[in-house]
């Protein structure tokens, strides 16, 4: 019997050829690999979906790389239903369910965290995008799906396309099969970027900034952004500790990813308890306190 398995997805499993960012998953998951081994776990890292592989056989999963879940969302939730009665996930099974969509948004917003506001548009309903931004006086939007990752069919909108046939039609389009979300894009993003903070087991470990190449606002490395280390200063450490502290239950890690307004106010734009980066080859000693959290709790 294992006590962990470390979740990745085919492409990070054994590339045979891999590219920097390959390289960068594969030191991350051997780092954490390493603090669970030095914590005397029984650890061992797999594809979430290996058939071959019994999940009653390991205590718990850990979901690190599974990075091809938005593409294949439909069978990840169904392996998520299958493998639920057999192992145990970190996180929580009721915090991964609850953070797939982000939605989540909304119930954090109602506990009095404040977020990059934002409208719903439930699959299969309809939303005049001028409308939404009459209504709150926004110069520019950003749509994304509630179900998403790397920005994939996320729009930056000037107020003066929103009245176009084309925008209205590409955003209808989309609500036919997904739920959206209509936010304003809070410029300081283009100067700032987003500031990512790292917290295992309710504590602030580390800061990532990370920021758009010129001309973008796409933070994600995908699209060329770029990541320094950031110490999070006082406000923004209790912001993100605050943050963590308002889910369902306290996570195991999240990456809580903040922007401010211009109101020089942090907000929150989305916290990640599925499966984020968490850059521990920036700050292994984050991975030791994750090894330490998953060690105490599996001696409970």
């Amino acid at each position: 019997m294992r006590d962990l398995v470390i979740l990745t997805d085919p492409r990070y499993l054994d590339p045979v050829d891999p590219t920097p960012y390959d390289l960068d998953v594969l030191e991350d998951d051997q780092i954490l690999m390493d603090a669970c081994l030095q914590q005397g776990l029984n650890v061992d890292r797999k594809s979430w979906d290996d058939p071959e592989f019994d999940w009653s056989l390991t205590k718990t999963v850990i979901f690190r790389s599974t990075w091809d879940y938005f593409d294949r969302f439909s069978e990840f939730k169904q392996w998520l239903e299958k493998i639920k009665s057999l192992t145990e996930f970190i996180n929580p099974q009721e915090l991964v369910f609850w953070n797939v969509e982000k939605t989540y948004l909304m119930d954090l917003q109602s506990k009095g965290i404040s977020i990059v506001p934002s409208v719903l548009v439930v699959k299969g309903s309809q939303q005049q995008l001028r409308g939404v931004a009459d209504k709150y006086g926004w110069d520019e939007i950003v749509i994304k799906p509630t179900i998403s990752a790397t920005a994939r069919d996320t729009h930056r909108l000037t107020y003066e396309v929103l009245s176009q046939a084309s925008t209205q039609s590409m955003f209808d389009n989309l609500c036919k099969d997904k739920t959206m979300m209509i936010q304003p894009f809070l410029s300081r993003v283009l100067e700032e970027g987003e500031l990512s903070i790292i917290v295992i087991d309710g504590k602030v470990t580390h800061g990532i900034r990370k920021v758009a190449k010129a001309g973008d606002y796409r933070v994600q490395s995908d699209f060329g952004g770029s990541i320094r280390m950031e110490e999070p200063d006082k406000t923004a450490i209790a912001f993100a500790e605050h943050v963590v502290k308002s889910c369902p239950s306290l996570p195991f890690y999240a990456r809580v990813d903040l922007i401010k307004n211009d109101k020089d106010q942090w907000n929150l734009g989305e916290m990640e308890l599925i499966e984020p980066e968490l850059w521990f080859r920036m700050q292994p000693s984050a991975a030791d306190a994750l090894a330490k959290t998953i060690r105490d709790y599996l001696k409970k």
